[in-house]
């Protein structure tokens, strides 16, 4: 009996297998391999120290979001942080997280409807944060590409919007609970979903003072410095003479194309987003494709180095498993 996990499974497939032969169509292996086997090791080195650095600046941004609650010990929220990323690397349907929200939950004893709050604020900033830099970026370069330039007006509008309007729903808290209270649903049911939808807002009224939606910004700005920083330093080492604000481009397209269905580790959808993006700035295939490699074959190593170690003080691949059949 074909399922809808089965379906799913067939479409992401079809989408990388299109994508790979899109992007490796009019590829030289050789000149390909060439320029992967000679890039800097000193400087692919540095590539993953700002790599390591940015999740570093992630996780303080994310326990920023947790400041309506108990401020939770750094190391738990890190380790969280890094299984969530471990997940998304080797599980399908973005399993890491859910992965995140279940570990800590169950090593902080927080209301895992918070931590989803908590989760939902973090990634529409980041989309806010990624339209604003998608944005900036295509306004700057006069060769970015016209479906990059379009889409990115338009985030750069919508995700902001949709960040202010979420961070808005706290105040409107009571109204909400009443019209639930008001509904005719079974009233045990009707509990549960109060009960859920207050822990929820709480996850998203952490953001409602001054100082940790200050931090959260600076943060932020940290964050979206050091990837663009990785991503410039990788491309320096492949030998690819790429501008920061074309890296800007490259990251900021990388992580939308990030939300389409693709298989874990987004194989095949970074390969022909690179290739299709660096095309107009005179990069050929190789290089792109050679960058990109390497980019995330350097973001795969740290994010297992870093990951595994926390998956242990975490309960172990049972803990991935829970989270994937959730």
């Amino acid at each position: 009996m074909i399922t809808k996990r089965h379906l799913v499974l067939v479409v992401t497939l079809a989408i990388a297998a299109v994508a790979l032969w899109a992007a490796f169509r009019d590829v030289n292996f050789a000149q390909l391999w060439a320029r992967m086997t000679q890039a800097d090791p000193l400087l692919i080195g540095l590539a993953a120290l700002i790599h390591i650095a940015s999740f570093l600046a992630r996780t303080q941004r994310w326990r920023l979001t947790m400041s309506s609650s108990a401020p939770l010990p750094w190391r738990q929220v890190f380790d969280a942080n890094m299984v969530c990323y471990l997940g998304n690397n080797y599980l399908p349907a973005r399993a890491g997280e859910v992965a995140r929200i279940f570990t800590l939950a169950a090593r902080s004893g927080v209301s895992r409807n918070f931590l989803f709050g908590t989760v939902v604020v973090e990634r529409i900033a980041d989309a806010a944060a990624l339209a604003g830099l998608l944005g900036a970026a295509t306004a700057l370069l006069d060769a970015a590409p016209a479906w990059l330039s379009g889409g990115g007006g338009a985030m750069a509008l919508g995700a902001p919007l949709v960040l202010v309007i979420l961070l808005a729903l706290p105040l409107f808290e009571e109204k909400l609970i009443a019209l639930l209270e008001r509904s005719r649903l079974p009233q045990s049911f009707s509990a549960t979903l109060q009960h859920m939808l207050r822990q929820f807002l709480l996850g998203s009224r952490g953001l409602h003072q001054w100082r940790p939606l200050t931090a959260f910004l600076l943060w932020t700005g940290v964050w979206l410095t050091l990837e663009v920083g990785f991503m410039l330093t990788t491309a320096l080492a492949v030998g690819v003479e790429a501008e920061p604000v074309v890296c800007a481009l490259l990251f900021a397209a990388l992580a939308f194309s990030s939300l389409a269905p693709s298989t874990p580790g987004y194989v095949g959808v970074f390969q022909l987003v690179a290739v299709l993006v660096l095309k107009p700035f005179g990069v050929g295939a190789e290089e792109a494709l050679s960058l990109v490699l390497i980019y995330q074959a350097i973001s795969y190593c740290v994010v297992t180095v870093l990951g595994v170690p926390a998956l242990w003080r975490i309960g172990g691949l049972r803990v991935l498993r829970q989270s994937a059949s959730s």
